[in-house]
């Protein structure tokens, strides 16, 4: 698989158009995956384990006082029965005016499908673990979990929880937790 890609680095998420675009600040990104080969795919279905590599710079924000940005982001996982290990790690040379806050980060857990012996529910938990590129800020850390559970077949639910601890967008606290609950539905 191999995606290239670029917008406007200035877009606002609320609102539609281009006309931020004139100031050719551009976020681009190159993709390269694979799949690992280690099971056999199912016809119609993704394959069990695939390997990520992407690129991606980021041009300076003028207006937003951002600085630019280059990075790299790897990512595997593998699917055994109902388990699914996974890892990512990112590298960002950036400072703490760049466009992201991170240098370094890494993340892996494990998602397990078949909860409670319904075929399409899973739980998951995950560990990660970031260095701010802000040298003044403690490196972050977070636990997650989750569970869905599969309603109908357009239709999860499902709680969420974390736990960050040194919040790089908080530095005055310790610690956060987060409760949440998500519901994706396809139309």
């Amino acid at each position: 698989m191999l995606r290239l890609g670029a917008h406007d680095a200035n877009a606002d998420v609320q609102e539609s158009g281009f006309d931020t675009y004139e100031k050719g600040e551009l976020f681009k990104i190159f993709e390269l995956g694979f799949d690992t080969g280690l099971m056999p795919r199912e016809p119609g279905r993704p394959p069990h384990g695939h390997v990520h590599v992407s690129l991606w710079h980021q041009d300076e924000r003028d207006d937003a006082g951002i600085d630019d940005g280059r990075g790299i982001g790897v990512s595997a996982l593998q699917r055994f029965g109902r388990f699914t290990p996974f890892v990512r790690y990112g590298y960002a040379d950036v400072n703490a005016r760049g466009p992201t806050p991170a240098r370094h980060m890494a993340n892996a857990g494990l998602v397990i499908d078949g909860i409670f012996g319904q075929a399409n529910d899973r739980v998951g938990v995950g560990y990660t673990w970031s260095d701010p590129a802000d040298g003044a800020l403690d490196n972050q850390s977070v636990i997650d979990a989750y569970y869905r559970a599969q309603l109908t077949p357009q239709i999860q639910v499902g709680p969420t929880f974390a736990v960050i601890f040194d919040p790089v967008r908080n530095p005055d606290e310790d610690r956060i937790t987060v409760w949440g609950f998500r519901s994706p539905v396809a139309l």
